[in-house]
């Protein structure tokens, strides 16, 4: 059975309401606010300032004006003020979006709706997905009985509704974060140690139910099980080692030869009981990461990972000036992954190859929580406080091109290192 964590949210907290900016009702005069100005780049605010002027004639009719533009909702959601549900914890208005942690099974009903079913006590919770519920987003003029006065001043609103007839009321709703491993699974169902949470504060059982209770389906749900069809995790790994022993094999013919030997070394004895090393998943998984650091990090590849390092910082500069990039986004959670195949491998390489790689690595980290706007907590659930020295020691010309922001960063964390400050040097 696969397992999943997830939270409970209330539903009411997905909602948003976003003030943008002064009399944008004036082609000349209009006036968005520096917190929102700073969340966009140059392309989305030229495609926010264009699309709503499409709807400048209805401002001075309407108090609220829905917008249904696809190319503006989007370019609200890239800018972190509108959620979909596959970001919501990354959605930014005035207050967090929390809920209570919870590991849970996918219950699927007889007409193929999903629910999330909480381990511990069994209830079920509606899953916030497309399926089942909508989103809608509005222009509207801001709220005179704020305490302050905003003068013709707009805000964005957005609400979550319900799409699915079958669910007549949803106050609690699950979002899905990933799929739970074995440890998570044994520390959530541990109830004697609450506090071994992996990932959070978990929620006792008497509130997950009374948090179900609010909730209200058409009927019982009817439900079939759940099956796995997917590939086995040793098939899965094999198939990419042979990816990767294709790769190899253009940049080394001796290296190739013999991973291609051991593998068939390890597919044949697999499963032997008889071997005094019983070849085990961990055997296969080592094999892998040795040959992706072979084909990634080889100096014979012309396009090996210096090179990448190179074009990721290029393709976050071009983003973080707001122009249209060349090459395809590269997130912080895959530049994580690739350090830790660096790291996982690193003995293969020099002292000096090493040196070079940290180097670039560092500066990949930096442009990274530059154009993420990322806080010192997002910045510390990286591998970058391995980096800090080398970050510390960047050229000034570079590190005044991420800019103050990111400079403070730097400098808080390593300060808890290093007395050496970053800004007395800038």
């Amino acid at each position: 059975m696969i397992y999943y964590k997830g939270e409970i949210i209330d539903r009411k907290e997905i909602t948003g309401y976003y003030k943008i900016g002064r009399s944008i009702t004036s082609q000349r005069y209009s006036e968005f606010s520096t917190e929102f100005m700073n969340r966009s780049g140059t392309n989305d605010m030229v495609i926010v300032k264009n699309l709503l002027g499409r709807l400048r004639s209805f401002y001075s009719d309407y108090d609220e004006v829905s917008i249904n533009d696809e190319d503006l909702i989007s370019a609200f959601k890239r800018m972190k003020i509108f959620i979909d549900f596959s970001n919501i914890f990354e959605y930014s208005d005035e207050e967090e979006i929390l809920g209570d942690e919870i590991v849970f099974t996918k219950v699927i009903d007889k007409d193929g709706r999903v629910f999330a079913r909480e381990i511990r006590t069994g209830v079920v919770f509606p899953l916030l997905d497309e399926s089942t519920f909508t989103t809608s987003y509005s222009l509207t003029k801001f709220d005179k009985s704020d305490e302050e006065t905003y003068d013709n001043y707009y805000a964005l609103d957005m609400s979550i509704g319900i799409k699915d007839d079958f669910i007549k009321r949803a106050d609690n709703v699950v979002v899905c974060e990933d799929v739970a491993n074995e440890k998570e699974v044994k520390n959530y169902l541990d109830s004697s140690n609450p506090e071994c949470s992996t990932w959070g504060d978990y929620a006792d059982e008497s509130e997950i139910i009374e948090q179900s209770q609010c909730n209200v389906f058409a009927g019982p749900i009817e439900e079939k099980e759940e099956k796995d069809l997917s590939l086995s995790e040793e098939n899965n790994y094999v198939g990419q080692i042979r990816y990767y022993l294709s790769c190899l094999k253009k940049i080394d013919v001796n290296e190739h030869k013999r991973y291609e030997g051991y593998l068939e070394y390890l597919i044949n004895g697999y499963e032997d009981k008889e071997l005094n090393t019983p070849i085990t998943i961990n055997d296969l998984k080592s094999v892998l990461s040795r040959l992706k650091f072979l084909c990634l990090f080889n100096e014979r590849l012309e396009k090996g990972v210096i090179s990448s390092l190179v074009r990721i910082e290029e393709d976050s500069l071009m983003r973080i000036r707001g122009d249209e990039s060349k090459f395809k986004e590269f997130s912080i959670s895959k530049l994580d992954s690739l350090y830790e195949l660096f790291l996982e491998n690193k003995t293969m390489l020099t002292l000096k190859e090493q040196d070079k790689l940290l180097y670039e690595f560092a500066k990949c980290y930096m442009l990274k929580i530059k154009e993420y706007n990322m806080s010192k907590t997002d910045v510390l659930r990286t591998h970058f406080s391995d980096l800090i020295y080398y970050a510390m020691g960047i050229d000034n010309d570079f590190a005044s091109s991420v800019g103050k922001n990111v400079i403070s960063i730097i400098n808080e964390i390593g300060n808890e290192e290093d007395e050496i400050s970053l800004t007395k040097r800038i």
